[in-house]
């Protein structure tokens, strides 16, 4: 028989037989020995703050900081700040992972205007 000769009701050459070949139902268990570890509670990150907190925060290093500006990039996950040193072309870009190192980072920046 060649491979476009019928094969049988439903089944006209080699390429609609492969299609109807069975399907594994579940993939192959991995091995406990080679899963990674979950880790600990205390290690998970923090989680990132909805978009309704993160505008509170900005607000809040705004009104503490007076004359800077400070957002959360949705696309880097960073927190970021622009601070006003002697005029606004003078000003540093600041960038940290949490709030509070933001606040951190403003602080020193602050400190060398």
């Amino acid at each position: 028989m060649t491979p476009l000769q019928p094969t049988g009701p439903g089944h006209t050459n080699i390429h609609k037989r492969t299609h109807n070949r069975p399907r594994h139902h579940a993939a192959p268990a991995i091995p406990q020995s080679l899963q990674k570890p979950t880790p600990a509670a205390e290690t998970l990150p923090t989680p990132t703050p909805v978009p309704d907190q993160r505008r509170i925060i900005a607000q809040s290093l705004a009104e503490q900081f007076p004359g800077i500006h400070a957002w959360y990039g949705q696309h880097t996950h960073h927190w970021w700040a622009l601070v006003e040193a002697k005029g606004w072309r003078n000003a540093q870009l600041v960038e940290a992972t949490t709030p509070g190192e933001l606040h951190q980072a403003i602080a020193n920046a602050t400190e060398q205007a």
